[in-house]
């Protein structure tokens, strides 16, 4: 995911606001960008300008309640977002708006969320089950399906991948702690390789 954040920071007093926007992904192979709306269980797409970075936004669609994260395959085919469930959207590559195409059970506390770089895996922080959700995709229809969960420390709030796709890596806020896994390459599956505090420690 690349965050343009920043640029979002740099031109927001131009755009419609929407209740307490939490997350944005962009989609790399377009110009555009998700925004999911906590408090409005939306999900706005903006298009960007890639000289000047300027944003317009374009459309907007429902999610389930609370929408907390939202992220981009790396094709830019397909959008999920964390919430109450997992929401899967198609993306229009012309005009960055997003189809709807089902939901899949979501952990509790689904949070932050990520795909590996192949595209082949989703993976979701759950802060109330203290857990990791990992599902396959369907690189034709972008469909979910579960694989299973992997217990982490307490408070699972952020995850993120390697560009090598090999390992995964986990912030747990409670347990002021740091998850390490191996990612299987054929499987998805996340086997434990440490936990290290957080903060320095050791």
């Amino acid at each position: 995911m690349k965050n343009i954040f920043g640029i979002l920071c740099s031109v927001i007093f131009l755009l419609p606001v929407f209740a307490n926007a939490g997350d944005i992904a962009s989609n790399s192979p377009s110009h555009y960008s998700l925004v999911a709306n906590f408090l409005e269980n939306t999900i706005s797409t903006y298009s960007y300008s890639p000289s000047d970075g300027q944003l317009r936004h374009e459309g907007i669609v429902a999610t389930d309640s609370n929408p907390r994260s939202v992220i981009v395959d790396p094709k830019g085919q397909f959008a999920y977002v964390t919430s109450s469930s997992i929401s899967m959207f198609a993306i229009d590559a012309t005009t960055g708006l997003l189809t709807p195409l089902g939901t899949v059970a979501a952990g509790e506390g689904a949070s932050s969320a990520i795909i590996d770089p192949s595209g082949k895996f989703f993976y979701v922080a759950n802060s109330a089950s203290n857990d990791i959700s990992v599902y396959s995709i369907n690189n034709k229809t972008g469909a979910l399906t579960s694989i299973g969960t992997v217990a982490t420390e307490e408070g699972p709030y952020s995850i993120a991948i390697t560009p090598s796709g090999k390992y995964c890596y986990v912030a747990n806020y409670n347990s002021e702690s740091i998850s390490s896994y191996s990612i299987n390459a054929k499987t998805g599956a996340l086997t434990p390789s440490a936990t290290l505090k957080s903060g320095g420690g050791t």
